[in-house]
C-alpha cells in the first residue's frame, strides 16, 4: 500500500521487509548468489526509509548481513551502509562481527598478487569494489561509534596502510576510488592517535608523487557530477596529513609541499563562503605545521607570500595576493577560520611576534595574540629584538626579505599595517600659552570622564603590563600654576 505520492507506508514497509528476511532466513542454502543478491536488492531500498522496528534489525538479521557479506555479496554490504547511517541502535552491534569479517577479508586479499593479465584485472576490479564498501563501513562505524574507534584502529589500521601502499603502486581507474576510501576511513582511525607512523608516511609520500598523474581517471559525484580526481587525492592527502605528527612532515619533499600551497591558492582564489570552512581549514592547518617542523620551507614560503611585498601603500586585506587573502581571513566571522589563518601566518613568519604585526596589522593580529599571551610578550620584548637583530647583522648575512622589514618597521604605520602619508602637525602655528590651554582642556575632560567612571586612565610598564594612573600631584595642582580648578571649571561651563 502507497500514500499519494507514490510512497510506501511505514506498515508496508516493515511487512514487506519481514517478507523478504523471511525468505533469506528460510532459503540461504538453496538460493544461488544472484537470486540472494535480487532480494537483498529490494530490502536495500527499504532500508532507506528510517521507520523499521527493532525486531526486524534484531541480532538474526545483522548476522545474515554480515554473513552474506563475507561471501562478497555487494548488496548486502550496502544494506549495512543504510542501516548505519538510519538506525543508531544497531551500530555498536555491527562492530565487532563486521571488524572481524574486513579483518578476513583484507589478510586474503593482501596474500594474492595480482599478475597484469585481462583475467586477474578483472578479479582485481571485483576485489577493488567488494574492499570499497568494506572501508565505506568501516568509515562509518569509526565516525559514527567513537568508543569503539581505538579497538577498530588496533585491528584495521596495519592491513589497511598495506592495502593502500600496494594499491598506491599502480593508480588506476579501477583502484581510484579504493584509494580514496583507504585514506578517509585512516583519517578517521588516526584521529585520536596516530600509530604506525613510519608506515603512514611511506602511504603519503608515495600518494603525494602521483598527484598530478592521474587526470586520465574519470570519477563522478553521488549527483552525476564530474569530479577532479588530482583535487580529490590531493584535498584528502591534506587531511590525512593533518594527524600526522612531525616524523611525517619532515620526510615530505619541497616539492610535495608546493603542491599544498598552490592548492591553497587557488581555494583562496576561487571558493565560496558556504564551503570555504569544510575545504580550507585542514589545508590551512597543514600549512602551518610545515611552516613549524620543515624551516627551509618556511623561509622560501616566507619570500613568495610574504617577503616579495614592496607595496604597503593600503592595508594588508585590501591587496589581491595570497597575503591579502590570508589576512582577510583573520576577519572572518568564523572564528576556527579567523584562528587557522592566522596561526598559518605566524607560524610563517617564524612565531615572530613584531613581524606578524608588521605584515599583518595590529588591528588584525591583536586578537590572536592576545588569546596566545603574545602580546604583552612582544611589547616586553621589543627592545630586546631590535638589539638582537643588530648583532645578528654582524654575524650573518643579511637576507633581502630581513633588510626590508627592519627598513618597513620604522614606516608602517603598526595598527593598519600600511605606509600612512605624512599628516599635518596640529600645533603647527600655535604658541606656547595656546599649547598649554589645550593641554589643561585635556586633562581637565580625562579628570572628569575618570570620575564619571567612563574612562580610566591606564599606563604601560617595562613589562608590557597596564596599571593605574595613580600621581602623587595632579599636573593641575602643581605649585607655580596660576589655574585653579575652580577657574577651570567655569571655563569649562
Amino acid at each position: 500500500m502507497a500514500d499519494g505520492h507514490g510512497k510506501q507506508t511505514s506498515t508496508n514497509v516493515n511487512e514487506n521487509s519481514r517478507q523478504l528476511l523471511d525468505d533469506l532466513y528460510r532459503n540461504l542454502d538453496n538460493y544461488d548468489q544472484d537470486k540472494i543478491s535480487q532480494i537483498l536488492t529490494e530490502f536495500r531500498i527499504l532500508t532507506r526509509e528510517k521507520t523499521l522496528q527493532n525486531d526486524i534489525l534484531d541480532e538474526r538479521c545483522i548476522k545474515l548481513l554480515v554473513d552474506c557479506s563475507r561471501n562478497n555479496l555487494i548488496e548486502s554490504q550496502k544494506c549495512i551502509s543504510n542501516l548505519i547511517l538510519n538506525y543508531a541502535h544497531i551500530r555498536e552491534s555491527l562492530v565487532e562481527p563486521y571488524v572481524d569479517c574486513v579483518d578476513s577479508r583484507l589478510k586474503v586479499e593482501l596474500a594474492n598478487d595480482y599478475n597484469h593479465n585481462e583475467s586477474n584485472n578483472s578479479k582485481h576490479s571485483e576485489s577493488c569494489e567488494t574492499l570499497y564498501y568494506d572501508l565505506r563501513i568501516i568509515f562509518l562505524l569509526s565516525a559514527l561509534c567513537s568508543t569503539s574507534r581505538a579497538s577498530i584502529r588496533d585491528r584495521l589500521i596495519e592491513p589497511i596502510l598495506d592495502l593502500t601502499q600496494r594499491e598506491s603502486e599502480n593508480v588506476n581507474q579501477n583502484n581510484f576510488l579504493l584509494i580514496i576510501e583507504s585514506l578517509k576511513t585512516l583519517f578517521n582511525l588516526t584521529l585520536d592517535k596516530c600509530v604506525n607512523t613510519e608506515s603512514a608516511a611511506k602511504v603519503i609520500k608515495r600518494l603525494f608523487s602521483v598527484v598530478g598523474s592521474c587526470e586520465d581517471i574519470s570519477i563522478e559525484h553521488e549527483t552525476g557530477t564530474k569530479l577532479d580526481p588530482t583535487d580529490q587525492l590531493l584535498v584528502n592527502l591534506i587531511h590525512l596529513l593533518t594527524n600526522m605528527p612531525e616524523e611525517v612532515y619532515v620526510q615530505l619533499s619541497d616539492h610535495d609541499v608546493d603542491k599544498i600551497l598552490i592548492h591553497l591558492d587557488q581555494q583562496l582564489k576561487t571558493l565560496s563562503k558556504s564551503s570555504l570552512r569544510d575545504t580550507i581549514l585542514p589545508v590551512l592547518n597543514a600549512c602551518a605545521n610545515i611552516c613549524r617542523y620543515k624551516e627551509d620551507v618556511r623561509k622560501r614560503w616566507f619570500e613568495e607570500i610574504i617577503g616579495s611585498t614592496k607595496d604597503f601603500e593600503k592595508r594588508p586585506e585590501e591587496y589581491d595576493t595570497m597575503r591579502g587573502r590570508l589576512v582577510r581571513l583573520m576577519t572572518s566571522v568564523d572564528v576556527h577560520i579567523k584562528d587557522i589563518a592566522a596561526e598559518f601566518l605566524h607560524a610563517l613568519c617564524g612565531g615572530d611576534a613584531e613581524k606578524f604585526i608588521t605584515y599583518t596589522g595590529f588591528g588584525n593580529s591583536a586578537a590572536f595574540l592576545s588569546s596566545r599571551g603574545l602580546l604583552s610578550q612582544s611589547a616586553r620584548n621589543d627592545k630586546e629584538t631590535s638589539l638582537k637583530e643588530e648583532d645578528k647583522i654582524h654575524e650573518i648575512k643579511e637576507s633581502d626579505s630581513d633588510r626590508h622589514y627592519r627598513e618597513l618597521r620604522g614606516k608602517l604605520d603598526p595598527i593598519t599595517g600600511k605606509i600612512e602619508q605624512p599628516k599635518k602637525n596640529p600645533m603647527e602655528g600655535m604658541s606656547e600659552e595656546e599649547k598649554e590651554w589645550h593641554a589643561h582642556e585635556l586633562a581637565s575632560a580625562i579628570t572628569k570622564l575618570s570620575k564619571l567612571g567612563v574612562m580610566k586612565p591606564m599606563m604601560m610598564n617595562s613589562e608590557g603590563e597596564t596599571s593605574d594612573i595613580r600621581p602623587e600631584t595632579s599636573p593641575l595642582e602643581q605649585p607655580g600654576k596660576n589655574n585653579s580648578s575652580s577657574e577651570i571649571d567655569q571655563n569649562d561651563t
